[in-house]
C-alpha cells in the first residue's frame, strides 16, 4: 500500500501526520512488506512514539522490534549522513555496522534491562564520505514498552558534539602549550579567574618574585593583603568590569618580607588583559610583567649621574662640548656656548660644519687643521678669534682631548672653550704700557702740572673774587652818592653852561669808574647779573651800528643771524658790553683792516665744546681776519691782566670779563686762533626757559604810583641819604633805618610802608632776610634789594634788585618791577 492509500483523515492514521520530509517518506513507505506490517496494524505504543518523533524538533529516532528497525525525523536525518534515506526501516545492525560494536551492546542493555541509557561525548568512529571519522555524541536510549509491558523498541535522542569536543581538546592542548611557554617565560605570568581574581595559574618567575604563597585557588586579596591601598585591587576590578586592559610601567609595589624580613619596595612593568568566553563575557584576567627594580635603580643612578654632569657642564663658565668621532657629530654642547658665542646652540648641534663660519677669517685655516687632528684622536690647545653676530670679536682658548673605547681606539672627543678676551686685552695693554711707559709718565706729569696750574688759577680766581668783591662793595658805596648827586644836578639843570660841562664830565668819569669796578667782578664771576630771557637777534642787530662805528671804516662788519633763534638766558647789558669788548679786540687785531663777522646760530648746528653741559644753547661768535695768536698766547688769553697791547692800551681784563660772564650764565666760551689767519671767539649761551616775570621790558613795567610811604634801609649814611632824596623826588614819604633790625622795629611799631628799598650787605641782618620777613608781614609791599656785590644764592626771582651805583631812572625802573612783583604775590 502506498502513501496515498493512507487517508490522512483516517483517525486511525493521524499519528502519521506532519513530520516534514520524513513524515512524507514514512507515509509513503511500503511497511506491509516488512516485518513491521502495515501502519494500521501498528500497536499503540509505536503509534505514540512515532507521533512524538515526527512532531519533535530535536533529533529523534525509534528502533523497533526484534531487528530494531529504524524510523526517524527530519532533525535526525543528518546523523546517518549518506545512509539517509536508505536507512529508513532498516535494521540497526545493518545501518550502524561500522559502530555496532559500540551502540549494539548499549541497545541490547536497554532492551534487556528495560532501563534508559545516556552518554556524553561518546566517541563513535563513523564512516563518512568513504572514510572512518572520529565523531563525538551526546545521546540517550529509552525503552518503549508494549501493551504487555515488555520492551518492544528503543526511543533515541541525541546530537553530535564533535566540533565542541575537538575545540575543547584544542583549547586544552593550547592551554597546556601556553602553560609550558608561561613557565619558560622570563617575565612573571599569572591567570586569575572570576570577579574575585582567584589564582588559576602562576609561573615559576611569579613564585620567584613574590614567594611561594600557595597561590592557586586563593584570591589576590587573600594572597597579597599588603597590596591594600597600593591600587592593584582597584586596577584588577576595573579591568574585569570594563573589559579594557590596563598597562603600567615602573609602578612601585611594597611587599611583606618572608621569614621576618623587612618590607621591600620593587618596581614593575605589567599588563592586565581581560580573558573572555565565547559570549565575550569577561571570565578572568591574564597578567604578565617584569621586575624592573634593577633597571629603575640603574636609570635613577644614570639620571643622577647625568644630572651631576649637566650641573657641572652648565655651571662652569667654559663652553663644554662632546664630539662623536665616528660621524663627526656634537652629542653635547653646554649653555656657556650661547653666552660666549652669542649664538643658539641648536644651530651647531644640527650642523657642526657651521662652526667654522663663526671663526675669524684669518684664523679659519688654523682651526680647520686642528679639527682634523681632533678627528684623529689627538689632544690640542689652540687660541683663535670668533666673530659674534653683532660683529664684535672675542678671543677663545680651546682645549680638547680624546676618550678611548675598551680597545684603546678614539671614540669621542671632549673639550673646553673659554673666553680669554679680557686676559688677552690685559696682556696687550700691559705690552703697550711697557712700551709707552716713559711717554705715559711724561703725559701724567704734564697732566698733574696742568691740574696744579688749574688749581692755582682757581685759587687765584677765588682770591681775586674775594678781593674784588670787597673792593667793589666799598667803591660802589662811594660811587652811589657821587653818581646820585651828579644825576640829580644834571636832572634839575640849575647850573650854567660851564658848570653843566663839569657835571657831565664828572658823571662820565663816575660811570667809567663803575665800569672798571664791574670788570674784575665779571672775571671773578661775582658781578650781580639780571639774567632774563633776551632776544639775541634783536640785541645783535641793535649793537651792529655801534660796533660798525667803533671798529672804523677799515673793518668790514658782517652780521649773520639764523632765523627763529630762541631767546637766551642772559643779562642784556653785560652781553652788549661783552660783544663790544670782543669787537674792540678784533679791531685792534686788524691794524690794516679786515673783516669782522658776527654770527648767531642754534647750538644744534656745529660741534659743541666738550665742556658744555647738557641742554639747549645758542652760539654767538665773533670772528676776525686779524693777526691771530700763537699757541703760547692763546693758552694765556683769558688770564686776568694779560695783554699783548702796549702800555696804556688795555687792562688785560676784556676776555677775562667775557669768560667770567658766560661761565656765570651757565655757558661756555671757546677761542680758536691761528697766527696770521685770525681769531674766532664763540659764546655758548643757554636757551631761556619761559618764566613769569623774566624778560619784562621797561615799556611793560607797571608805572610807579609816586605817592605813599617808602622805608629806606642802609648802613651807609651817604648812600641812604642819596637814596632817600631820590625817593622823595619820586613823590614818596621816606622813613630811614640804619639796619634791618631797626627797620623791623619800625614795622612792629605800626609803620606800614608801600615800598621797601634796602641794602643787601649790612651788619647783622641782610637785606634779603629783611625783605622776606617784611613781605611776610605786609604781602602787598614792594621790595627792592640794593647792593654793589651780591650772590645769586637765596634771592628769589620775585625780589627785584638794583645794582650800585645807580641813577634815579634805574631806581624808578626797579620800583616799577617791584610793584609789579608785589601785585602778583599771593595775599
Amino acid at each position: 500500500m502506498n502513501a496515498r492509500d493512507y487517508p490522512l483523515l483516517d483517525p486511525n492514521l493521524d499519528f502519521l501526520q506532519g513530520g516534514g520530509e520524513l513524515g512524507q517518506r514514512i507515509r509513503g513507505h511500503d511497511w506491509a512488506a516488512t516485518p513491521m506490517g502495515a501502519p494500521e496494524q501498528w500497536p499503540q505504543s509505536l503509534r505514540s512514539a512515532l507521533s512524538i518523533c515526527l512532531q519533535s524538533s530535536f533529533p529523534t529516532a525509534i528502533y523497533w522490534g526484534s531487528e530494531l528497525r529504524l524510523l526517524y525525523n527530519d532533525a535526525w536525518a543528518f546523523i546517518p549522513g549518506e545512509r539517509h534515506p536508505g536507512a529508513l526501516g532498516q535494521p540497526a545492525a545493518k545501518v550502524w555496522s561500522d559502530i555496532w560494536n559500540v551502540v549494539g551492546p548499549q541497545l541490547e542493555q536497554v532492551r534487556s534491562s528495560a532501563e534508559g541509557f545516556s552518554t556524553y561525548d561518546q566517541m563513535l568512529p563513523i564512516v563518512r564520505e568513504g572514510r572512518e571519522q572520529e565523531t563525538y555524541w551526546n545521546y540517550s536510549f529509552t525503552p518503549i514498552r508494549g501493551e504487555d509491558g515488555s520492551v518492544v523498541g528503543v526511543f533515541n535522542q541525541g546530537h553530535e558534539t564533535t566540533s565542541r569536543v575537538l575545540e575543547e581538546r584544542r583549547r586544552i592542548l593550547e592551554s597546556e602549550r601556553q602553560r609550558r611557554l608561561f613557565q619558560q617565560a622570563p617575565g612573571f605570568i599569572t591567570i586569575l579567574q572570576g570577579p574575585e581574581h582567584r589564582f588559576e595559574f602562576v609561573n615559576d618567575a611569579y613564585i620567584s618574585l613574590f614567594g611561594n604563597r600557595d597561590f592557586v585557588g586563593k584570591t589576590v586579596r587573600d594572597a597579597f593583603p599588603e597590596l591594600a591601598g597600593q591600587g592593584f585591587y582597584e586596577w584588577l576590578d576595573r579591568v574585569f568590569a570594563t573589559g579594557e586592559r590596563f598597562v603600567a610601567s615602573n609602578v612601585p609595589i611594597t611587599l611583606e618580607g618572608n621569614g621576618g624580613l623587612p618590607s621591600a619596595e620593587r618596581f614593575l612593568d605589567f599588563i592586565y588583559a581581560p580573558v573572555a568566553d565565547d559570549d565575550n563575557r569577561v571570565t578572568g584576567i591574564f597578567c604578565e610583567g617584569h621586575d624592573v627594580t634593577e633597571r629603575n635603580r640603574s636609570e635613577a643612578a644614570l639620571r643622577q649621574s647625568e644630572e651631576r654632569f649637566r650641573q657641572l657642564a652648565e655651571t662652569v663658565e667654559q663652553g663644554f662640548y662632546v664630539t662623536e668621532l665616528d660621524d663627526r657629530r656634537l652629542s653635547y654642547l653646554s649653555p656657556a656656548y650661547e653666552r660666549i658665542w652669542q649664538r643658539p646652540r641648536e644651530e651647531l648641534l644640527e650642523n657642526i660644519a657651521s662652526f667654522i663660519e663663526t671663526i675669524h677669517p684669518d684664523d679659519r685655516e688654523r682651526v680647520s687643521a686642528a679639527e682634523r687632528e681632533q678627528l684623529s684622536g689627538l689632544s690640542q690647545e689652540l687660541h683663535y678669534r670668533i666673530v659674534r653676530p653683532d660683529g664684535s670679536v672675542r678671543w677663545i682658548r680651546d682645549r680638547f682631548f680624546p676618550v678611548n673605547d675598551q680597545d684603546g681606539r678614539p671614540l669621542r672627543s671632549v673639550g673646553l672653550a673659554d673666553d680669554i678676551t679680557h686676559s688677552r686685552q690685559i696682556q696687550e695693554d700691559l705690552h703697550v704700557l711697557n712700551e709707552t711707559l716713559e711717554q705715559r709718565v711724561a703725559e701724567r706729569t704734564a697732566e698733574l702740572a696742568a691740574a696744579q696750574e688749574a688749581l692755582r688759577q682757581s685759587q687765584k680766581l677765588e682770591a681775586m673774587g674775594q678781593l674784588t668783591g670787597g673792593v667793589a662793595h666799598d667803591f660802589n658805596n662811594l660811587l652811589t652818592p657821587i653818581i646820585g648827586s651828579l644825576d640829580m644836578l644834571q636832572r634839575r639843570g640849575l647850573a650854567d653852561e660851564r658848570m653843566r660841562r663839569h657835571i657831565d664830565g664828572a658823571l662820565q668819569s663816575a660811570e667809567r669808574a663803575k665800569t672798571l669796578v664791574q670788570r674784575p667782578l665779571a672775571f671773578a664771576r661775582r658781578q650781580p647779573l639780571q639774567a632774563v630771557a633776551v632776544d639775541l637777534t634783536a640785541l645783535v642787530e641793535g649793537m651792529a651800528e655801534l660796533v660798525d662805528s667803533t671798529t672804523g671804516p677799515q673793518v668790514e662788519v658782517l652780521v649773520e643771524l639764523e632765523d627763529g633763534l630762541p631767546s637766551v638766558l642772559a643779562d642784556a647789558n653785560q652781553v652788549e658790553m661783552a660783544l663790544l669788548n670782543l669787537a674792540v679786540n678784533s679791531r685792534d687785531a686788524m691794524p690794516r683792516g679786515g673783516t669782522l663777522r658776527i654770527t648767531a646760530a642754534s647750538g644744534s648746528k656745529g660741534g659743541r665744546p666738550e665742556q658744555l653741559p647738557r641742554g639747549d644753547f645758542v652760539r654767538l661768535a665773533v670772528t676776525d681776519t686779524g693777526v691771530g695768536m700763537d699757541e703760547a698766547t692763546l693758552s694765556r688769553a683769558i688770564e686776568p691782566f694779560f695783554s699783548t697791547k702796549g702800555v696804556g692800551q688795555g687792562t688785560g681784563l676784556g676776555l677775562s670779563m667775557v669768560h667770567g660772564l658766560v661761565s656765570q650764565l651757565g655757558g661756555v666760551m671757546s677761542i680758536a686762533s691761528e697766527a696770521g689767519v685770525g681769531t674766532s671767539v664763540e659764546l655758548w649761551l643757554p636757551v631761556a626757559v619761559a618764566q613769569e616775570g623774566l624778560g619784562r621790558s621797561s615799556e611793560e613795567a607797571v608805572p610807579v604810583a609816586g605817592h605813599g610811604c617808602a622805608l629806606v634801609v642802609d648802613d651807609e649814611d651817604l648812600v641812604r641819604m642819596c637814596t632817600a632824596e631820590m625817593m622823595s623826588e619820586l613823590g614818596f614819604d621816606v622813613v630811614e633805618a640804619r639796619s634791618g633790625e631797626e627797620a623791623l622795629k619800625r614795622l612792629a611799631n605800626g609803620l606800614r610802608p608801600d615800598v621797601l628799598v634796602t641794602d643787601h650787605l649790612m651788619p647783622g641782618m641782610t637785606g634779603i632776610e629783611l625783605a622776606h620777613l617784611a613781605t611776610g608781614m605786609l604781602p602787598q609791599m614792594a621790595a627792592v634789594i640794593v647792593s654793589g656785590y651780591a650772590e645769586q644764592e637765596g634771592v628769589a626771582p620775585s625780589l627785584p634788585r638794583l645794582t650800585k651805583p645807580f641813577k634815579q631812572a634805574e631806581l624808578k625802573q626797579a620800583l616799577a618791577n617791584a610793584t609789579a612783583s608785589a601785585a602778583r604775590r599771593p595775599t
